[in-house]
């Protein structure tokens, strides 16, 4: 073996040593030649290095300058130097290479190779790696500090406040719901959430209300803890929704929009939370002049319901229970039959009437919206027919309409972005179209397709 030379008269200790330093070189050895004999791995490998690489020395100037605020996230989740992960990817090094060139900095002239990266990795780590993690006010850097009185709440984020809740409320308790007060009365702020509206209330729908169990895959609601640590979450939980509905709001409306939702008992559970969270942020981004319905039953006898539940968790569990009372045999016919009428009953202008309606579902079956925009036209409403947005919440490959077909959109996925892109798209309205405006964008203009 490689260290076998070695081993006579070393004590266990030492060859214990010798053993993990030998895998160590193997990993490492093993990286080094995928590296320099697979192209896409290089490819990537670089391109990783070059973003980081980038991010710390923009964020350095704007430490130097005393201008924390524009300080990216790249150093909270740059791995730990000489961890394992380091190790195995030896991004460390690549990054510390880029940051620190030889061909910039005179000391590292004429440095043996070993030495040079050495050096370099150490120097990222105490002049850029550290001072950065420290301008972000990183909360494990006062946990690890047992400093708890000083964690800076209004600049965790909403992520990790999730993952060290317990914790807060275990140690600094009095400080933290302090806290969430002030942010539900606007004296304070909470950082937006990277997580999608169905992760949200998935996460918290866990932690607040029910649990699991893995052997019969059955959902048990718990209205539990309602004075201590369950409650608190369900309130950081709203103000993190209401954050995340605020800043959408902020990039346009829903003008008159309904959403329906399509939650049959054998829909996966991540797909229900997916379609009801969605619904629910349909309704609350919506505006209409009347302050009417925000959405409608799916069935062969369509209900408007406005959604009901003072907090995000009240409002996904209405949403769930009424489309599963009436969602027994979906109907978009008798959707729009409803809709229709409404509209002639009430005389509605053209201004008053549903723009848009979401359908959520795992089922895309729908074939015929040429009869719908017939049943309008009917009816002196041609010029406003409802334009249908089909979101697949499931795998089925099938699509209720055709590429060209005017008036409906296919989406797919829990995106926010499609959410967002939907908000302010008012172009030609149909698959094709929505599907090439929403690759339009600039972060797209350098991607090449290889058929």
């Amino acid at each position: 073996m490689f260290y076998s030379s070695y081993t006579n008269g070393e004590s266990e200790e030492n060859l214990s040593k010798l053993r993990y330093e030998t895998k160590e070189f193997g990993i490492s050895k093993r990286v080094v030649d995928i590296y320099n004999s697979d192209p896409d791995f290089k490819f990537l490998h670089d391109r990783v290095s070059d973003y980081f690489a980038h991010c710390f020395k923009s964020d350095m100037k704007e430490v130097l300058s005393n201008s924390s605020k524009k300080i990216s996230q790249a150093a909270k989740w740059f791995p730990l130097l000489y961890s394992k992960y380091d190790r195995f990817y030896l991004l460390g090094e690549s990054v510390a290479k880029k940051v620190f060139p030889r061909d910039e900095y005179p000391e590292y002239q004429g440095v043996e190779e070993a030495d040079y990266t050495n050096r370099v990795r150490d120097r990222l780590r105490t002049q850029v790696l550290e001072p950065l993690r420290e301008a972000l006010e990183l909360p494990e850097l006062y946990m690890e500090e047992n400093d708890w009185g000083s964690i800076p709440y209004d600049r965790i984020s909403s992520d990790a406040m999730s993952l060290y809740t317990d914790k807060f409320l275990e140690h600094d308790g009095d400080r933290f719901k302090e806290y969430i007060k002030n942010v539900k009365t606007g004296k304070a702020e909470i950082m937006p959430s990277t997580l999608l509206p169905h992760e949200m209330s998935g996460r918290l729908h866990y932690e607040t209300n029910h649990w699991y169990t893995d052997r019969w895959k059955e959902w048990y609601w718990m209205e539990r803890d309602t004075e201590g640590k369950g409650m608190w979450k369900r309130r950081l939980g709203d103000l993190k929704w209401n954050r995340m509905v605020r800043d959408m709001s902020e990039k346009g409306k829903l003008n008159n929009c309904l959403a329906i939702c399509f939650v049959p008992d054998a829909m996966a559970r991540d797909n229900t939370h997916a379609t009801v969270a969605l619904g629910v942020l349909v309704s609350e981004l919506s505006s209409s002049k009347r302050g009417e319905v925000r959405l409608i039953t799916f069935n062969k006898d369509p209900v408007f319901q406005r959604v009901r539940g003072r907090s995000f968790v009240e409002k996904t569990k209405f949403m769930e229970k009424t489309h599963k009372e009436y969602n027994l045999v979906p109907d978009l016919q008798k959707v729009f039959n409803r809709l229709l009428q409404v509209a002639v009953d009430g005389l509605l202008e053209a201004d008053d009437m549903i723009k848009r309606v979401f359908v959520f579902s795992d089922k895309m079956e729908y074939h015929d919206y040429e009869a719908i925009v017939r049943m309008f036209r009917e009816n002196g409403y041609g010029e406003c027919v409802p334009e249908i947005v089909f979101w697949n919440m499931g795998k089925t490959e099938k699509a209720p309409v055709q590429a060209s077909q005017t008036g409906v959109a296919l989406v797919s996925g829990f995106s926010n972005n499609l959410m967002t892109f939907l908000m302010g798209y008012d172009g030609i309205f149909n698959p094709e179209a929505v599907m090439e405006a929403a690759i339009s964008g600039q972060e797209y203009q350098k991607l090449q397709v290889f058929d």
